[in-house]
């Protein structure tokens, strides 16, 4: 009875085992990988996550993260006061040189950490001017390899990325950044 007991509790200890190294190699390859696009005159960086960005025909569908060197106490663009960095997916139309925040997340910390201050969805197409981190977005989406034909629009939801492109990255990243203003919404800096 003695050696069934003890063999149950090698299992036990062996499972535990066995799936403590599974979920922490989950959570390192869950880590985003964010690359620094632009920095912008104020001390704004702007940063995509390449491993879930996703380019089809005219239309790209990327994940953005953008610190703010000091809290913003202006709320405006922002419904919120106190954003260090905000998180956003962004659609953008290479062809017509346009983009749109899809969905966004604002936090109280760089590198999208702190405290949710709010989020927000669904913005406007608007055109992105030249010269500013919009723009350097824009060039960095558009120079992804495309990988099909462009989804028909329709809705917010409309884009080439695949399910697994909409997630979220994970946070806590050694690159630390929050998705882009609505692209166009802060001034350049």
């Amino acid at each position: 009875m003695k050696a069934s007991s003890s063999m149950r509790v090698c299992r036990t200890a062996s499972f535990a085992i066995s799936l403590a190294l599974t979920l922490g190699a989950g959570r390192a390859s869950a880590q985003a990988q964010w690359n620094e696009v632009s920095k912008a005159r104020n001390g704004d960086v702007w940063m995509m996550e390449t491993g879930t960005a996703r380019r089809a025909g005219d239309l790209a569908r990327v994940w953005v993260l953008v610190n703010h060197p000091l809290p913003i106490t202006n709320p405006a663009p922002y419904s919120h006061s106190g954003v260090r960095s905000f998180r956003a997916l962004v659609q953008i139309d290479c062809k017509d040189q346009r983009a749109r925040r899809l969905e966004a997340s604002y936090f109280s910390q760089t590198g999208g950490d702190g405290k949710l201050l709010g989020t927000s969805e669904n913005d406007d197409w608007f055109n992105v001017p030249p010269d500013t981190p919009d723009a350097d977005l824009l060039k960095a989406a558009c120079e992804l390899p495309d990988q099909g034909p462009a989804t028909p629009a329709s809705g917010a939801a409309a884009g080439p990325a695949p399910a697994a492109a909409t997630a979220a990255p994970a946070r806590n990243t050694p690159a630390a950044g929050a998705a882009p203003r609505a692209p166009g919404a802060r001034p350049p800096g």
